[in-house]
This record gives structure tokens, sequence and C-alpha cells, in this order.
């Protein structure tokens, strides 16, 4: 048995079955321990209380949204956009950096393109197609009957 009069330097023993737990701090972390972070119960709930639960928490919800202000539900505010890095956007700058996107990608595709086809068929496609035009351009009737 421990002495009262003189201060003890071992760890805590277990609790005794029979004793209530004197310690405030142990019952302040066993009650926080029962909730989970939204507020509702954690562990073994039955349905009849998890939906008592719930309904009041979206009671105390519906509640804060109608005593809450405009400004504070963002009613009327502009939208903000913003880039991979979090800088915002202006529309001037959004539009000039998609004409930028499309060019840069047209490009790509216009290389791409040469590569997949060759130079030569190229200019063998582009000298087929100024023929069909020129013959496109040409009357329709060639043969003059006298």
């Amino acid at each position: 048995r421990p002495r009262h009069d003189s201060p003890d330097a071992s760890p805590p023993r277990r609790p005794r079955h029979d004793s209530p737990d004197a310690n405030p701090s142990r019952k302040l972390t066993q009650e926080k321990a029962a909730k989970m972070a939204d507020g509702t119960s954690a562990g073994l709930v039955t349905g009849d209380k998890l939906q008592a639960e719930m309904i009041e928490k979206k009671r105390v919800e519906d509640e804060m949204f109608m005593h809450a202000t405009d400004d504070a539900l963002g009613v009327g505010q502009k939208t903000v956009f913003r880039d991979k890095r979090g800088r915002n956007l202006t529309s001037k700058s959004a539009l000039e950096d998609a004409e930028k996107k499309a060019a840069e990608e047209k490009r790509k595709q216009d290389e791409q393109y040469v590569r997949m086809r060759g130079i030569s068929q190229l200019e063998r496609a582009k000298q087929a197609k100024i023929r069909i035009e020129s013959e496109a351009a040409k009357p329709f009737a060639r043969w003059v009957i006298i």
C-alpha cells in the first residue's frame, strides 16, 4: 500500500472496477470520443437515435441559413476564376490563354499530320488540288461547234 504522506513517482495504476474514475480530464476525453467530427454520435447507435440526430442537425443548418446574410452566402458575388496555380484569372486573360492553347494545339496537329503523311505525299496532294481547281475554273463548254 502506498503511503499518503509521500509523493508517488510510479505510473498510474489500473482503475478498480468497484470505484468510479476520479480524474475529470479522462472523463472529458471519453465524452469527446463519443462524438464524430460532424457532431453525430459515434459507435453503436440505434436507428431511432441516428434519425433524431440527423433531423436535429438539419433543423440547425436550416435555421443557420435562414439567419445568414447575403454577403455570408455569397449572393450576387462574381465568380472568381483561377488557374492551376491558384492565380486569379480575368476574362480577358482567360480568353488569351485559351487562344494560345488552341493555336499551339493546331500547330502540333499540323506537325503531326506532316510527319505521318510525309512531305512528298503532301506536295503531290497540293498539286492535285491545284489541278482540280484550275479545271473547275475553266468554262463548262470547251468545244465550240460551228
